[in-house]
């Protein structure tokens, strides 16, 4: 027709080829990366939170609507339109991205449940120098614990009240502080580089740090930008977590 134009598809007076493997690419990628997540989600929705971010839900909305569109170019072609070749790649490029989602999500669903421990709804805890592992202290009263040099691995410390605690020299492996509240904590010389979490923590105030205290890369900001960390000048390392009342950090 003339003045006509179809916009980068071309008519055929006979439908194409049937491509079910593009299909098929575009759903299994879709499932794979939806069905884990999902899975994910529903096992430990703190853990799936505390180890994305908002780039990682990119990636899995880019695979969702690249398959869609990958089963729209389908139905194109059944009705006997040529989709250009750029296009189909595109789409494929496009869903299989969503494979940068599959390790977050398959690190959630295979961790171990963390052991609880038989321990007081409140306790201030002395596990200096400690190996603790697979353990969960989730939601507990911890003020004025002390984890001095311990190495604390796959712990769950979500939502835990830590205010006060004296964490020093201490190691930290897969270990979820979401929620966590670090009010008056003592982190000079802490490795916490693997900690997950940390941009959901409860409360940063007081929390002292120097330059030997380690935080993941991405999170590395938290201790110079967020209100409430205070680097150690080497005297009166003073902190208020409960109204008036003010206390010198122990030496």
């Amino acid at each position: 027709m003339p003045g006509g134009g179809n916009h980068g598809f071309e008519a055929s007076s006979q439908p194409a080829p049937t491509p079910w493997w593009e299909v098929a690419y575009g759903v299994i990628l879709l499932t794979s990366t939806v069905g884990l997540s999902l899975i994910a989600a529903a096992s430990n929705l703190t853990a799936l939170r505390a180890v994305t971010n908002v780039g990682w839900y990119c990636w899995l909305l880019l695979c969702s609507l690249s398959a869609v569109g990958i089963f729209l170019a389908f139905l194109v072609e059944r009705r006997g339109l040529h989709v250009p070749l750029y296009c189909s790649l595109v789409l494929w490029i496009g869903a299989f991205c969503g494979i940068f989602t599959f390790d977050d999500a398959w690190k959630v669903i295979t961790e171990p449940a963390p052991e609880q421990r038989d321990i007081p709804e409140s306790a201030h805890l002395d596990l200096r120098n400690q190996l603790i592992r697979d353990t969960s202290f989730a939601e507990r009263n911890l003020r004025g614990s002390n984890f001095s040099g311990a190495t604390l691995t796959r712990v769950d410390l979500s939502g835990a009240n830590l205010s006060e605690s004296d964490l020093r020299e201490a190691t930290f492996n897969n270990v979820d502080f979401s929620g966590t509240d670090l009010c008056g904590v003592d982190l000079r010389g802490a490795d916490m580089r693997g900690g997950r979490g940390l941009r959901a923590v409860q409360d940063w105030s007081y929390v002292f740090y120097d330059n030997r205290t380690r935080l993941p890369g991405p999170v590395s900001y938290l201790l110079m930008t967020r209100p409430g960390p205070i680097p150690d000048n080497g005297h009166d390392l003073l902190y208020m977590c409960k109204a008036n009342l003010v206390r010198r950090l122990r030496s």
